[in-house]
């Protein structure tokens, strides 16, 4: 558990950080057992995604905070590698991760977003989690993927989070089972989806092993998936108890390319992430960090660059815990960590 002295709810639009960020900038802690300092700056963030010949994210299982050896055993890819590799796996599976810049997939999300609406209007109560986001994100993902809409049924059943259940206890490795039936699926009867994809794949002319095509698709289905659905939730519950936004936004339409990503950047569900170091870091006797992800925890007295992580960093001392830098371009495999 977190012994970190600010792990406990703050009063609405409150920064427990100001003022360690605003005087040294790194936030000395615990979690897990380990001593970890939180990068608290946009500058240290930056700085940090940018260094991945420190900050090294060839770590699987251990990126996540807290690690995730108890629900997978596959390293994610894209996003537990270094570059160049991170650079060349994620090539290899953009073209269905750049879907949704499509004008028909935009037309399809559109479509499946109107009928769920509809479908709520007509009712006299909807609860939102169950009845509106959690079906959005399967149903929007199965589009993503090409998949029968009989398997977006199925994700729904799956709850908010694929890992873990309403108490947090882990579901095992059921994740990776099923993603090797579909897998086994793609084989005997392939179709024009992305598990088919998947089996038929290159990299650096050779075919992606059982391994890679699995740890391709445990994050398909893990990466974002409580993002999306709290995201949603939270947007409906922002402009349920601040209608005044709503009319605002119903006079200035201009601001609804905007807001989408100021509302996924606020309402990001991974507070962490982690580094190891291969190298010796800038940071006096760190040895691995990890990340702070909501911006409402670590808000900037200035305006952030367009590309840059919305997230805050850390490191730890013990070498145990890795980190994925991660920019912010919404629609993508994952985030570039390039050092430009």
């Amino acid at each position: 558990m977190s012994k970190c002295p600010f792990h406990h709810p703050v009063p609405e639009g409150s920064d427990p950080f100001k003022e360690v960020r605003e005087s040294v900038g790194v936030l000395h802690t615990q979690f897990q057992g380990r001593a970890v300092p939180m990068i608290l700056t946009h500058e240290g963030v930056v700085a940090t995604a940018k260094d991945w010949h420190h900050y090294s994210s060839d770590a699987p299982v251990r990126v996540p905070i807290p690690s995730e050896e108890d629900v997978r055993t596959v390293r994610q890819y894209p996003l537990e590698l270094d570059l160049p590799e991170h650079h060349n796996y994620r090539k290899t599976i953009e073209p269905f991760f750049n879907r949704p810049k499509d004008p028909q997939m935009i037309a399809a999300v559109g479509a499946l977003v109107d009928n769920l609406i509809d479908r709520g209007l007509a009712k006299p109560d909807l609860e939102i989690v169950y009845d509106f986001a959690i079906p959005l994100q399967s149903r929007a993902l199965a589009v993503l993927t090409n998949a029968p809409e009989g398997d977006a049924d199925l994700w729904i059943s799956w709850g908010t989070h694929v890992f873990r259940d309403k108490e947090g206890k882990s579901k095992g490795f059921f994740l990776e089972n099923y993603c090797a039936g579909l897998l086994d699926r793609a084989l005997e009867n392939p179709r024009d989806d992305l598990f088919t994809a998947l089996t038929q794949m290159e990299i650096q002319g050779r075919p992606l092993t059982r391994e890679e095509q699995l740890g391709y698709l445990n994050i398909v289905f893990a990466g974002g998936r409580d993002t999306i659905i709290h995201t949603i939730t939270g947007v409906i519950g922002f402009f349920g108890e601040h209608r005044d936004a709503l009319l605002g936004l119903r006079e200035r339409p201009d601001l609804s390319t905007s807001l989408p990503k100021n509302f996924s950047a606020y309402f990001r569900q991974s507070p962490t992430s982690a580094a190891c170091y291969p190298n010796p870091p800038r940071l006096a006797a760190a040895s691995t960090a990890k990340t702070n992800g909501f911006p409402s925890a670590g808000p900037q007295p200035t305006e952030m660059p367009r590309h840059s992580p919305s997230r805050t960093w850390s490191s730890s001392t013990a070498n145990q815990i890795p980190t994925s830098p991660s920019a912010a371009d919404p629609m993508c495999a994952s985030a570039p960590c390039t050092p430009d």
